[in-house]
């Protein structure tokens, strides 16, 4: 039986845990919301997906998210006169954190944005919800490309408006909704979007838009599943994981995951959305897998001992630049 991926509640509380996507990625993010659900069940928070239009689902996912009381609400993007650049990678759906603040201005004073190809492992939510952004309209982690040295210049870079200083990741943003709107980040966006942001669309409008007014998260937030960090799993101990790439735990060789990770996708997907993994398949890539092997052991204790200065700047997750 197929049901209608709505579940358009009101909002309960004044604060969320936001997830956006599209059909293709709507059990990543059910997965997501399911495992943050379980971990806070005496929550103050709603958890809310937001899909760009309806489709149907299998009813053993509908009566998953409905057992968790989450909320999935249709985001209509706004129109614009400027093209957002979208790719077989990148869909419309990925712009929408870029938006949802004023979208959802009536129901959340803070949002805590999560990209669908993350992970929870543990921390409370609502303490991070409490966390003090410095007056700041988000919070985020620093990029990966700038973990192991903090001036690099990233590949858009190129670009004035972010040639210079911190590049954050979008794939976890908390967001202080009205400052957000005051400052017009989303319309400062939208300008940028007109000059060819580069290789990251939403998230190099974004690095435009807050230049030097962001507020630098822990790497437990936001912590990056790649292969440069294969030697590096053991050096913190992540709140997040995030699937960063093309390549994921549902569609690549296990070789280059934690066997953990791969268990969990892999689990749940054969029970609540067995058509998801036939959908994204299985990337041809053994060769690859025992190239990075190699790669990453090579340069594993240079990359350990380039990276330790970023991590020594944080005493824990709740530390905020």
């Amino acid at each position: 039986m197929c049901n209608s991926a709505l579940n358009a509640r009101k909002a309960e509380f004044r604060r969320t845990v936001l997830l956006a996507c599209d059909e293709a990625y709507f059990p990543f993010a059910a997965l997501l919301s399911t495992q943050i659900a379980e971990a806070h069940p005496k929550r103050a928070f709603d958890i809310t997906i937001m899909i760009t239009k309806d489709f149907t689902i299998d009813q053993a996912i509908a009566d998953l998210v409905t057992r968790h009381d989450i909320r999935i609400i249709l985001f209509d993007t706004p129109k614009t006169t400027t093209p957002l650049p979208v790719s077989k990678h990148v869909t419309i759906a990925c712009y929408q954190p870029i938006f949802a603040p004023r979208f959802l201005q009536n129901d959340y004073d803070r949002i805590l944005y999560l990209d669908s190809d993350i992970l929870y492992q543990r921390a409370d939510l609502s303490r991070l919800f409490d966390i003090d952004l410095k007056g700041r309209p988000v919070g985020a982690v620093r990029d990966q490309m700038q973990h192991r040295e903090a001036g690099a210049r990233v590949q858009e870079k190129r670009i004035n408006e972010v040639r210079h200083g911190a590049y954050l990741n979008t794939g976890v943003l908390l967001i202080e909704t009205q400052t957000y709107l005051e400052q017009n980040i989303d319309a400062l966006a939208l300008e940028a979007a007109k000059s060819d942001a580069g290789l990251f669309h939403d998230q190099s409008l974004l690095n435009i838009a807050l230049r030097n007014n962001w507020a630098e998260l822990a790497p437990h937030w936001n912590w990056p599943s790649h292969h440069r960090y294969l030697s590096m799993q053991h050096l913190i101990d992540p709140c997040f994981v995030h699937f960063i790439g093309h390549r994921k735990p549902w569609n690549s060789s296990a070789l280059i995951y934690n066997r953990e990770h791969v268990k969990t996708y892999h689990t749940f997907l054969t029970r609540y959305a067995p058509c998801s993994l036939r959908r994204h398949g299985s990337l041809k890539d053994t060769g690859f897998a025992a190239s990075i092997l190699l790669l990453s052991k090579l340069r594993g204790r240079s990359d350990r001992r380039r990276i330790a200065p970023y991590l020594a700047g944080f005493n824990d997750e709740w530390d905020v630049k």
